[in-house]
Formats: C-alpha cells, sequence, structure tokens
C-alpha cells in the first residue's frame, strides 16, 4: 500500500505537522448532532421519502427509482435532499451489514480545553443513519495542534500519529478482494492539479482550520481502477427498488399479543406527529394484522413483508411498525431472541440473520 505520489504524501505530512487526528468507533453514543424526533420524521413521512415514494402507481415507482428519475420527480425537495433518501437506503444496508469503508469526518476546536465547534463532512447523512439506528459509529476526528490532554474526549480514541496508520481506516468494496495484490493498493486524500484546475476543491473545515483526510479513491496503479466504496448511487437505487416493489404489497404483522396492535401503532405515530407537520405526508399502507396463538413456522411466503411481533415486546417497544421496514435487506432480520422478526419475500432461502439491536426499539434503552 502506498500514497498516489511525493506531493500527496509532502501534503499529508504538513497536515500531521499542524493537526491531531484521533480514531473512535464510540463517537456517536456520546454526541446525539442531529434532533432524534425530527431525523426520525424526516425519514419515515419526508414528501420525497421512500415510504411516500410508492403512492406515485405500482408500476410508475420501479420506472422513476431504477431511470434515476426520482432525482426530479418531487420538485418541492431540494435534489441533494432527494438523493439524501435514496442514498439512505443503501447506507443503512451498509451499517446494518457492517459494511461501513469510510469514517465519519469530524473535527473540532478546542476552546477553554473542551471540545467546540463541532462540524461534520463528510458523513452527515450516515451520521443521520447512525442517529436512526441508534448504533456505534467509526469517525476519525480532527483538530488543531495545541496544548489539551486526550482524555478530553469523553470516549476511547486512539490517536493516528503517522500517515500510513490511515491505510487501515479505510476498506475497499467487498468483494475485490481476490482482484488485487494488498501491496499494490495506492491511495489518494488529495485533488491533482489537474482536478484543481477543474474546479475541484479539498476538503476543509474553515471554521477549525483543519484539512479534512477525505479519501478520493483506492485504485492499482497499473490501471487506475477504483476499488472503494466513494460512489453507492447505483446500489443506492437497486436498493431503494427492491423496498419499493416490497412496500406495493401488503406488510403482513403476525403477532400472539391480545392488545389492539392498529391503535398501538396509531398512537405511536401519533406522537411523531405531535409537533410540526408541514412538509411531512403521513405514510400510508395496507397493514393486515394477522393473530396467532404462536409465530408460524413460515410466514414469509406472501409476496411482501412480514414482520412478528411477540407479546412481550409491545410493553417495551417505542418504534412504529414502519421502522422496522428499514431491516428488510438481503439477510432476514431478528432481535437475538427471535420474539420480532423481518422477512421479505426475496429472501426465502437465506438462513443468516441481520440482528435488530435491543438500543433500537427498547423504551429504557432510548
Amino acid at each position: 500500500m502506498k500514497f498516489l505520489n511525493k506531493d500527496q504524501e509532502i501534503w499529508l505530512d504538513d497536515v500531521f505537522s499542524r493537526q491531531r487526528m484521533f480514531y473512535t468507533e464510540e463517537w456517536f453514543e456520546h454526541f446525539k448532532p442531529i434532533a432524534f424526533e425530527k431525523m426520525r420524521k424526516n425519514f419515515l413521512y419526508g414528501v420525497g421519502s421512500i415510504f411516500n415514494l410508492h403512492d406515485i402507481s405500482k408500476e410508475k415507482t420501479s420506472q422513476i427509482i431504477k431511470s434515476g428519475e426520482y432525482l426530479r420527480y418531487y420538485t418541492e425537495v431540494s435534489i441533494n435532499e432527494r438523493r439524501h433518501y435514496i442514498d439512505r437506503i443503501e447506507l443503512m444496508n451498509e451499517i446494518l451489514h457492517d459494511k461501513i469503508c469510510n469514517p465519519i469526518m469530524v473535527s473540532y476546536s478546542i476552546i477553554n480545553n473542551e471540545l467546540a465547534n463541532i462540524n461534520i463532512h463528510p458523513g452527515r447523512t450516515r451520521t443521520s443513519c447512525y442517529n436512526f439506528l441508534r448504533i456505534k459509529s467509526p469517525a476519525l476526528i480532527h483538530v488543531k495542534k495545541g496544548d489539551f490532554e486526550t482524555d478530553i474526549f469523553p470516549y476511547k480514541v486512539r490517536e493516528i500519529k503517522h500517515k500510513e496508520e490511515l491505510f487501515d481506516l479505510f476498506k475497499i468494496r467487498e468483494g475485490m478482494e481476490d482482484l488485487y495484490d494488498k501491496k499494490d493498493l495506492v491511495y489518494s486524500f488529495k485533488y491533482e492539479d489537474k482536478e484543481l484546475k477543474k474546479g475541484k476543491i479539498d476538503e476543509r473545515h474553515d471554521d477549525n482550520d483543519c484539512d479534512i483526510l477525505k479519501i478520493h479513491w483506492i485504485g492499482i496503479s497499473d490501471d487506475i481502477k477504483k476499488v472503494h466504496r466513494a460512489d453507492i448511487q447505483n446500489l443506492a437505487n437497486q436498493q431503494a427498488g427492491q423496498l419499493c416493489d416490497l412496500l406495493n404489497e401488503p406488510i403482513q404483522l403476525y403477532t400472539n399479543s391480545k392488545i389492539d396492535v392498529e391503535n398501538y401503532f396509531n398512537t405511536i405515530e401519533d406522537g411523531i406527529w405531535i409537533k410540526n407537520k408541514k412538509g411531512y405526508k403521513k405514510f400510508s399502507k395496507n397493514i393486515k394484522i394477522n393473530y396467532c396463538e404462536e409465530k408460524p413456522k413460515k410466514f414469509n411466503e406472501t409476496k411482501g413483508l412480514s414482520i412478528w411481533f411477540d407479546k412481550d415486546i409491545f410493553d417495551i417497544n417505542y418504534r412504529h411498525l414502519y421502522e422496522f421496514l428499514f431491516f428488510y435487506y438481503a439477510k432476514k432480520s431478528s432481535t437475538e431472541d427471535g420474539k420480532i422478526q423481518v422477512m421479505n419475500f426475496q429472501t426465502k432461502q437465506v438462513k443468516d440473520f441481520v440482528t435488530i439491536h435491543e438500543q433500537f426499539y427498547r423504551r429504557d434503552l432510548k
């Protein structure tokens, strides 16, 4: 593994002479950068959100998603925000399957020996996904050099003192491991002069006087073939298209509870909608509730999503049924005790489960 050229190495040495970098996987547990309830409503009920796109029509939905027209369809939502709604589908997939390749880029100023003036980029969309899932997130923290103690951080960090340590923080695309020799990989953290002349700008957080070590690409020197996951657009479109197909079928809920399940979820939904409703649209979907004494051995043989909710879960859960739909991906999803399970018709033969972690749905861990 090596850097693209000597100029990049000189630039990195200069950055390390002016800044300190710290890596952590516990950053999000101690920092909630987005108001949770507002972000939660955006994910579920934003006018251009994936959950509302299915309302157009069954045929038009797939056409819009798969052709990329989704970016242009909702004129009242900005292009960047429309892109984020799709990107979140793939980002959720990557997070839940532990496939995130790059840490979130964070910078701080140190004022009176305390962290201040947080800046996040790239990684704001990932941050919102981690926030929604209530799950750990990897972060590379940048601070301008100064006199402060490492224990200023309220979580465990590892200082990155040498540029070569960066190699281990940025992963390559899954499935590419057999196509290259690791020692041949070339890393680029800075735009070349020809790219800068075209208007490209290296990432920098001016407020904190920090150059940000964003990875531009990881490649193989002989053909500059990119093997990292910088561009997720095609994968995101594919995931969003699959979810749209699923949402166009009835959601089958199975439970051994005796409570009024429809009213239970309506109450949760009303709680999300207490405040400002402008710019939001309720997600209306046909849910069929199936009451049964025990979980059916085969309850995912419909064409849509099927969800099992054990009676014990209703007393500790605070999530709406719709929120569990983010766990629909390539594998089946289940809590460790099997009391919540999410299935879809496209993964009948998959035996492994993605864990629905307790921090996601337990009211006492919220």
